[in-house]
């Protein structure tokens, strides 16, 4: 098969709509409850890079009996997975916009995940009592359902085998920056773009969630127009 996958290890940022650093930026205001946990992550620039090195390798000729050929790698910033707490503390530090974030007890937003998800089950479940009657969730109150801890842990992953030689049946994978290098980037070149201007004019850039959740908006009101 000339055909593969390259597998992020977690968030992609390098983005002012990414849910990494630029969801942060863009609120101000972030809660918090994982500050000490460690996460490795990937920089847009090093997922390119990743894909165009697994891209050369199918496109050899023999590239159908190569080892690489159908098979997923997992790609990672060339360092070690980092805190969340280092991440924060950076955007702190260098932002030139107001950010903050907000500590939150993790066994209160835990048990307050499970009401929302149930809240939110019950008008499924029950249409004809629950339907109508009960209003429904928005914005990101929506997301806190108890499957979202599950990426709030600790999330480590390797290169080893994408970082490996193609002789070897890698990919030669070494990444262009690291995690804090691809960050203190993002951060600065929200700066630039921010620099001067005032608090109510800032640029406001909607995540993917955000986005998803304003797509359903607007397919509900067609909905209800073409009633």
């Amino acid at each position: 098969m000339r055909t593969g996958c390259i597998r992020p290890a977690n968030t992609i940022y390098g983005n002012p709509t990414d849910n990494a650093i630029g969801l942060p930026l863009n609120m101000g205001i972030y809660p918090v409850w994982a500050e000490q946990n460690v996460q490795s992550y990937l920089h847009g620039l090093n997922c390119g890079a990743a894909h165009l090195e697994f891209e050369a390798v199918l496109a050899r000729p023999e590239s159908a009996s190569l080892p690489q050929a159908g098979r997923p790698f997992t790609v990672t910033d060339p360092n070690p997975p980092v805190r969340f707490e280092d991440v924060w503390f950076m955007l702190k530090t260098l932002s030139i916009t107001p950010f903050r974030t907000l500590s939150l007890i993790p066994v209160v937003m835990l048990a307050l995940s499970y009401a929302v998800e149930w809240y939110c089950l019950l008008p499924v479940r029950y249409p004809r009592a629950f339907g109508i009657l009960l209003p429904r969730i928005t914005g990101r109150a929506a997301l806190l359902k108890p499957a979202l801890f599950s990426i709030t842990t600790n999330l480590v992953a390797t290169n080893n085998d994408a970082s490996k030689p193609v002789a070897e049946g890698g990919l030669g994978y070494k990444g262009l920056m690291t995690t804090m290098e691809g960050m203190v980037q993002q951060v600065l070149e929200w700066n630039q773009e921010h620099e001067g201007v005032e608090r109510c004019n800032h640029r406001k850039y909607i995540s993917s969630i955000s986005l998803a959740d304003e797509i359903r908006k607007i397919g509900e009101a067609a909905m209800t127009v073409g009633c």
